[in-house]
């Protein structure tokens, strides 16, 4: 079963009240959902319908991503580099961090992001990284915001590219990551229920969307922005051991 089928199946909807939704001819629609080949207006219809963003619904049928919903990609610093930086920020620092990302104009990549060459639940995961210019080698970010396994790096990379088994905590952590919800990537990937009792990071959804809004800049506007991020960081704990704050504090006191 194709992963749009089993999604729609999921949320109880049949072909053709989506065809009729989305306006796109059922039989069209039916190849699709069979695996066939889709086309491009069809995908940027039936997206929006679904809740999808239109970039992942390109992944989610096998198809190459446009350039002009494409994410960029191999830019110097990465979108995984940023949330890294992010994970320990006050809810304010974020925000700044946020409107920064937000001013800056995207720019849009060259070319289209290609298909996933092979099927499965990990390259489905490696598209929707894709598409947010995140790496796949991303086990501490897992772990901290979408309470994923203890894993290394490369094992992360392996199971998107489907070498080794995807488990339902894998789909709850990597959704977290993602800002999808678990139970519809686990009816996307196959691999579910998803993990009910996962500790979420508490900005998880924050920080899903900073990376959505960072997935098309430059490698030189990322640079700007983890800089940004790194003099918040500093700046937060210059507070608690400046001795310049600490001189004035005992004054206060004395």
């Amino acid at each position: 079963m194709s992963p749009l089928r089993r999604l729609l199946t999921h949320r109880g909807t049949d072909a053709a009240t989506l065809a009729q939704a989305a306006d796109v001819p059922l039989p069209e629609l039916d190849a699709v959902l069979d695996g066939g080949p889709a086309d491009a207006e069809l995908v940027r219809r039936v997206a929006p319908v679904l809740g999808l963003r239109t970039a992942d619904a390109f992944v989610v049928v096998g198809s190459a991503v446009p350039a002009d919903v494409a994410a960029a990609s191999d830019t110097r610093i990465r979108v995984d580099q940023l949330l890294r930086a992010a994970l320990h920020l006050r809810d304010e620092d974020l925000d700044r961090m946020h409107d920064l990302i937000r001013s800056l104009p995207p720019r849009a990549p060259a070319g289209p992001l290609p298909a996933p060459v092979t099927d499965g639940p990990g390259p489905l995961v490696g598209g929707l990284f894709a598409n947010r210019n995140i790496r796949p080698y991303v086990a501490r970010l897992l772990c901290e915001i979408g309470d994923g396994p203890y894993v290394s790096p490369v094992t992360v990379h392996q199971v998107v590219q489907g070498r080794l088994e995807m488990t339902a905590r894998y789909v709850t952590a990597f959704a977290a990551l993602c800002g999808i919800d678990a139970d519809d990537l686990a009816a996307l990937t196959g691999v579910g229920p998803p993990a009910r009792n996962a500790r979420l990071h508490p900005h998880s959804g924050r920080l899903a969307e900073l990376a959505w809004d960072a997935r098309r800049l430059d490698g030189e506007q990322l640079a700007r922005v983890l800089h940004a991020a790194d003099d918040l960081r500093r700046y937060r704990a210059g507070m608690h051991c400046c001795p310049r704050d600490a001189a004035e504090q005992a004054d206060r006191r004395g």
